[in-house]
């Protein structure tokens, strides 16, 4: 009698067999994808990085730029001659950058120190008619711009300023208000000028120095600051 023979070994179950061939598929798949769709891993590896380099580099730059500036305008402080360090200063200011509009305003500051009132109006005025401004700059330029013209500017012209700049909110309100104060004692509207000084000191946000000088105004008209409401 033939003993049966015994069965090949395959290795493993069929779920262990079907397993591995689903896991080379599944390999192959990855692989496929991995040729398909690398470059743009890779590239945007190097996006990442080239975008990163670019940024610092502009850091760096920017840093430098203003270090550069600032050296430039300390250096321009230091002239003695008040022209000269105007000049310096116009130069610089010129150039646009980085509180461009601060540098101006020192450079027309420093040209009315030197006398040269024309110059410091034609920076004002520029500052105050630059809409890509902030607008308290605007602002600041056009009330150190009608203070400077107050001989020359027409009457109405200078007043209709000045309510603009007064306007309730503005940010340099209280210091408009003097100067329409100013402005109708130059014209001998005495009671419209302490009217004027008197809604000063009522004033919410008025500095001490702003007010003590209201007060002496009123004083010296012949007004009572009791009847305000400081």
């Amino acid at each position: 009698m033939k003993r049966p023979r015994p069965k090949k070994s395959t290795g493993g179950t069929p779920d262990t067999f079907f397993e591995e061939v689903q896991e080379e598929i599944r390999r192959d798949r990855l692989y496929g994808y991995v040729r398909k769709y690398g470059w743009i891993a890779v590239a945007v590896v190097i996006i990442a990085v080239g975008a990163t380099a670019y940024f610092e580099y502009q850091d760096v730059t920017k840093r430098r730029d203003a270090e550069e500036r600032g050296n430039r305008i300390y250096a321009a402080l230091e002239i003695e001659d008040g022209s000269g360090r105007a000049e310096a200063l116009y130069r610089i200011a010129e150039e646009g950058g980085p509180a461009t509009a601060i540098v101006a305003l020192r450079t027309a500051a420093e040209f009315v120190e030197a006398n040269e009132i024309d110059r410091a109006i034609e920076i004002l005025d520029g500052l105050a008619e630059d809409t890509g401004l902030n607008p308290v700059y605007r602002d600041l330029a056009a009330l150190k711009s009608v203070i400077l013209k107050a001989d020359s500017l027409d009457s109405d012209a200078r007043l209709a300023e000045l309510d603009r700049l007064a306007q309730p909110g503005a940010p340099f309100r209280p210091l408009a208000m003097e100067q329409r104060a100013v402005y109708f004692l130059e014209r001998g509207e005495r009671k419209m000028a302490l009217d004027e000084l008197s809604g000063l000191l009522d004033e919410p946000g008025v500095s001490f120095g702003l007010r003590l000088r209201a007060a002496r105004g009123i004083a010296a008209l012949g007004g009572d600051i009791s009847d305000s409401g400081t």
